[in-house]
C-alpha cells in the first residue's frame, strides 16, 4: 500500500552554516554569493521545484570540475551550503528525492521588479504544495530542459519560453497582478443529466484554465512570407493519468473539458491575438501510451485536430524533435519542420 502524503515536507537545517549575517527580516545569508549560487536562485525561480540533477543541467560547472559526476559532487555540497544558511528549500517526494525550492534567502539576492514578488513567504509556498504538485513541476522541468537541449542542434530556430514568453505576453496585454498571462477563460458547452428532463441537456458556463507550459518557436524568415507566419506554438499539458478523460461537469476537471476551453481559445480573437497566433497546437505527455491512445480518441470525437500525444519516457533531449509524437489520427508527426531536421 502505497502512503500518501498531502503536502510536501520542508526539510529543516540541521546545522548553521560558519559564515552567515543577519539580513532584513531576522534571516541569515551567507556573506559571499557566487555568480553559481545567483544561477541556481534565477533556476528556481523560472522553473519552482528541481533536482539536483537538474540544476547540474541548468547551473555551469566549477571551472575545476574535470567530469560530470565532479560537477555535481560540487554542486550537491554547495546546494547543502546554501540550504543549511536557509537560501534553498529541501524536500522529496515519493518519487524524487533531493528536491529544491527557493527559500526566503535566495529570493533576497534576485532582482524582480514585482511588488507581489517581494511580499512572497516562501516557506508558506514550498509548504503547502502537495507531493502531486511538485512532481508535476519536476516532470514539466524535465520536458522543458529535453526541450531546450533539443533545439540546441537547430541554431536557426529560436525557442521562446518560460518566463521570457511571460514577459513578452504581460507587455501585450497587461493582465492583472494577480491574473496569470496565459489564463484562458472561455465559454464551454457541457452535456449535463438534468434530474427534472431526465436527460442530457446542453449547458454553457465560462471556463478557465491555465496551460503547465508554452513554447514559441521562430524560424528563419523566408521570402515573401506573411508577417508572424514562422511561429509555431505549443501549448504544453503534462498529464499523470489521474483527470478522468470525460467530463463530470463543470466543477472536476478533466480532459474533455480542457481541450474544450483550448477548441474556443483558437476560435477567439481574443485569445490568439493576445499570444500573437492564429492557431497553437495543443501537446498532451502522458505517462504511457494507452493513456494517450485515450486523449487522441477522445480528440478525434471532439473533432480536436490539433491535439498531440507522447509519452512521458520517448520524450528526451535526443528524441524531442524525431516523429515521436501521434496526431488526432495516430499520424506520427514532429514539432518543428521536417526542412529543419535535414
Amino acid at each position: 500500500m502505497v502512503t500518501m502524503m498531502p503536502a510536501t515536507t520542508i526539510a529543516k537545517p540541521s546545522k548553521k552554516p560558519r559564515r552567515k549575517h543577519t539580513v532584513p527580516g531576522g534571516r541569515t545569508a551567507f556573506t559571499q554569493i557566487t555568480p553559481r549560487d545567483q544561477a541556481v536562485f534565477q533556476a528556481l525561480l523560472d522553473y519552482r521545484f528541481l533536482t539536483l540533477e537538474q540544476i547540474a543541467r541548468i547551473v555551469p560547472p566549477d571551472p575545476s570540475c574535470q567530469s560530470t559526476t565532479g560537477h555535481i559532487k560540487k554542486l550537491r555540497e554547495r546546494l547543502g551550503e546554501l540550504f543549511h544558511a536557509e537560501h534553498l528549500h529541501r524536500t522529496k517526494t515519493q518519487h524524487y528525492a533531493g528536491i529544491y525550492a527557493l527559500a526566503a534567502n535566495g529570493a533576497d539576492h534576485l532582482q524582480v521588479g514585482d511588488e507581489d514578488f517581494a511580499r512572497v513567504d516562501w516557506l508558506k509556498k514550498n509548504k503547502t504544495a502537495s507531493w502531486k504538485f511538485v512532481e508535476h513541476t519536476i516532470e514539466l522541468a524535465q520536458f522543458r530542459l529535453d526541450h531546450a537541449e533539443a533545439l540546441t542542434r537547430l541554431p536557426a530556430i529560436r525557442l521562446v519560453t518560460g518566463r521570457t514568453l511571460l514577459a513578452s505576453i504581460r507587455a501585450v496585454t497587461k493582465p492583472r497582478p494577480s491574473e496569470h498571462p496565459l489564463l484562458i477563460r472561455q465559454p464551454v458547452t457541457l452535456e449535463i443529466f438534468d434530474k427534472r428532463e431526465n436527460k442530457l441537456m446542453p449547458v454553457t458556463q465560462v471556463v478557465a484554465t491555465v496551460p503547465d507550459t508554452m513554447y514559441l518557436h521562430v524560424l528563419p524568415d523566408q521570402p515573401g512570407q506573411v508577417p508572424d507566419s514562422n511561429q509555431r506554438a505549443g501549448v504544453i499539458e503534462v498529464d499523470r493519468g489521474t483527470e478522468p478523460l470525460k467530463h463530470r461537469g463543470f466543477h472536476d476537471s478533466s480532459i474533455e473539458r480542457k481541450i474544450r476551453v483550448y477548441m474556443a481559445a483558437r476560435r477567439s480573437p481574443r485569445d490568439t491575438d493576445r499570444w500573437g497566433l492564429k492557431d497553437f497546437r495543443l501537446h498532451f505527455i502522458t505517462p504511457n501510451a494507452k493513456r494517450s491512445a485515450n486523449i487522441r480518441a477522445l480528440a478525434r470525437a471532439l473533432g480536436a485536430d490539433f491535439v498531440w500525444t507522447a509519452e512521458q519516457g520517448s520524450l528526451t533531449a535526443t528524441t524531442m524533435l524525431a516523429p515521436v509524437w501521434l496526431d488526432h489520427t495516430d499520424k506520427p508527426q514532429q514539432i518543428v519542420p521536417a526542412r529543419f531536421m535535414r
